[in-house]
């Protein structure tokens, strides 16, 4: 039975990338993006060093293209964390899509190309303690009309001025 626990509290907590100094986040993850418009989680430090942590994001539909802004607070950057820097990283092929270290923010975009992404911080040194709070809001684009719906559109008007002619010819 203890090693159910065990294996169970392992599954949980070995997808949270969690690493070196980092721990508690609130959440877990993954998120959608297209339906989780505001995520807000906190990562602290149990000790003095170098980290960094991982959480994972998705788009559900392969088409549905979502804007996904990462943003720390400026005083965490300077004080309490060396060197953080924040990543987007395709969840797929584990690629970097953008990266910056010194930087607040940071935004990328869900798409069918990368429909899966990894949110990462990283750092160098930190306070014991100490800990931030990030933010991820997403902006969903509008889903364009496409052109078969256009052209669909003008068959059916063109067979009501065609079948309206037919009736004043016969009347």
């Amino acid at each position: 039975m203890h090693k159910i626990a065990l294996f169970t509290l392992a599954a949980i907590i070995a997808p949270l990338g969690v690493s070196a100094a980092t721990i508690a986040a609130e959440g877990g993850g993954p998120y959608d993006v297209t339906s989780d418009t505001l995520f807000t989680g906190i990562v602290t430090s149990s000790g003095d060093g170098a980290g960094s942590y991982i959480l994972d994001f998705f788009t559900s539909g392969a088409t549905q293209e979502a804007v996904a802004n990462a943003a720390v607070t400026e005083a965490t950057i300077n004080s309490s964390f060396t060197d953080l820097s924040m990543s987007w990283i395709d969840g797929l092929a584990l690629n970097t899509i953008v990266s910056a270290a010194g930087v607040d923010q940071l935004t990328t975009v869900f798409n069918g190309m990368y429909p899966v992404q990894q949110l990462r911080f990283d750092w160098t040194d930190s306070v014991n303690g100490a800990g931030f709070r990030f933010d991820v809001t997403t902006t969903i684009a509008a889903v364009p009309l496409p052109a078969s719906a256009l052209l669909l559109l003008t068959a059916f008007a063109g067979a009501g001025f065609a079948g309206r002619k037919r009736k004043t010819q016969t009347a």
